[in-house]
């Protein structure tokens, strides 16, 4: 059964103080939400109870990606995670990959070109012969 279904059961006063006391723990690592607490408590609570929801992920699973908008705040409760910070030769690939693919209809050569051009923009280089 859904955690939900579960907490309908339970009346509503207690309901919200288990998951007060059950969620709260993990935002309180955060000195923000410990602010919250101290300066609105039934704030706090509404946040606990009416805002946070558990998620689960399988190990490897990807919760967001580059270039996606993340609408959330994620909390890990248990387990690790990996967070990669891309550079930017990475991002001006992803950027730029419709276009990059373009050249590969002529063996690669136009695409090879285009990336080195990624590659020097990105890195602000120049070569010998353009300086």
């Amino acid at each position: 059964a859904d955690e939900n279904e579960l907490l309908q059961i339970l009346p509503r006063d207690l309901r919200r103080a288990l998951l007060d006391e059950t969620r709260s723990p993990l935002v309180l690592k955060h000195v923000t939400f410990v602010a919250f607490r101290n300066c609105n408590s039934r704030f706090f609570q509404r946040l606990c109870c009416d805002s946070l929801e558990p998620l689960s992920y399988m190990p490897d699973e990807q919760v967001f990606s580059y270039g996606l908008v993340c609408s959330r705040m994620y909390f890990i409760a248990a387990g690790d995670a990996t967070y990669f910070k891309y550079g930017a030769i990475l991002q001006a690939l992803m950027h730029s990959g419709r276009k990059l693919m373009e050249g590969t209809a002529n063996g690669g050569g136009e695409c090879k070109d285009r990336l080195k051009n990624i590659r020097r923009e990105s890195l602000g280089e120049r070569s010998v012969c353009e300086a």
